[in-house]
C-alpha cells in the first residue's frame, strides 16, 4: 500500500469585543492511495485459481477537498459564556476492502 497525503490550513481570530470572539479556519488536503491485491492458496506462494483474476490487481484513490469550520463565542460574564460553531470534515477514501472479481478492485470516494 502506497498513501500519501498532503495539506495546508490556517485559521484567523477575531476579538470582536470584549465579550464577543469569532473565529474562521479553512484546510485543503490532498490524498493519494494505491493497494495492489493478491489472492494466494494458503500456502502463501501460489495463485487461488478462483480468485486468481484479483492478484496483482492494483486500486487506486486521488481525491482532495477544501473543508472550513467557523466559531463564535460571547462572554455574558466571567462564568457564563454561550458558543456556536460551524464546520465540514474530511477523510479519504481508499480502496474496494474484499474484492470478489477483478472489476471490483477499484478506489473508493469516501463519502461525509
Amino acid at each position: 500500500m502506497k498513501t500519501q497525503s498532503k495539506a495546508v490550513f490556517g485559521t484567523l481570530f477575531f476579538n470582536v469585543t470584549d465579550a464577543l470572539n469569532l473565529t474562521a479556519g479553512v484546510r485543503y488536503t490532498k490524498d493519494s492511495k494505491s493497494y495492489t491485491y493478491y489472492r494466494l492458496n494458503l500456502d502463501g506462494r501460489t495463485i487461488n485459481p478462483f480468485l486468481g483474476a484479483v492478484s496483482g490487481k492494483e486500486a487506486v484513490f486521488n481525491g482532495s477537498r477544501t473543508d472550513y469550520h467557523f466559531s463564535a463565542d460571547y462572554r455574558f460574564n466571567p462564568a457564563v459564556m454561550a458558543y456556536v460553531s460551524v464546520g465540514t470534515g474530511y477523510k479519504a477514501g481508499g480502496d474496494s476492502p474484499r474484492p470478489f472479481n477483478a472489476a471490483q478492485a477499484i478506489g473508493l470516494a469516501r463519502r461525509n
